[in-house]
C-alpha cells in the first residue's frame, strides 16, 4: 500500500464518507417489505421475529400501536407500512384492521406453519404447551 492511498472506508473520520453512500444510509426504510426484510435479516425468518420481536403475548395478534412502534424503531413510518400491505400480497380491507397476524405479513411462512400443525395433529401429536 503507497502513502498516498486512500483509507478504507471504515477508517475514514466521521463526516468524510462519500456523499452518496451517507445519502443512501440517512433516507428512511419504506413500507412493509423493508419490516419484513428486516426481520428476515435479524432472525432468519419472520416467524422467529414474530414468535421473539412481535406477539409477545402469544396471543397471534399485534396490535397497531405496537406494529407502529417497531415501525419507528427502525425508521419506517407506520403511514408507509399500513399503506404497502397490499404489496405483500394483503388484502386492503386487512389495512383496516387494528392489529395484524403472522399470516398479513408472511403469507408463505404461515402456511408452512398451518401445514405443520396440521401434520402433528394428524400423528396424534399435541403441540399445546
Amino acid at each position: 500500500s503507497s502513502p498516498t492511498s486512500k483509507k478504507p472506508v471504515k477508517d475514514r473520520p466521521k463526516g468524510t464518507e462519500s456523499p452518496a453512500l451517507a445519502a443512501v444510509a440517512a433516507e428512511p426504510r419504506r413500507g412493509a417489505q423493508a419490516l419484513v426484510s428486516l426481520f428476515r435479516q435479524r432472525r432468519g425468518c419472520v416467524l422467529r421475529a414474530w414468535r421473539l420481536d412481535l406477539d409477545l403475548r402469544g396471543y397471534g395478534r399485534v396490535y397497531r400501536e405496537e406494529i407502529d412502534k417497531i415501525c419507528r424503531f427502525h425508521d419506517i413510518r407506520p403511514e408507509d407500512f399500513w399503506a404497502s400491505l397490499p404489496e405483500l400480497g394483503m388484502a386492503p380491507m386487512a389495512q383496516r384492521k387494528d392489529f395484524l397476524e403472522l399470516s398479513d405479513l408472511a403469507p408463505d411462512e404461515a402456511l408452512n406453519l398451518n401445514g405443520f400443525i396440521q401434520a402433528a395433529s394428524g400423528c396424534g401429536l399435541s403441540l399445546d404447551s
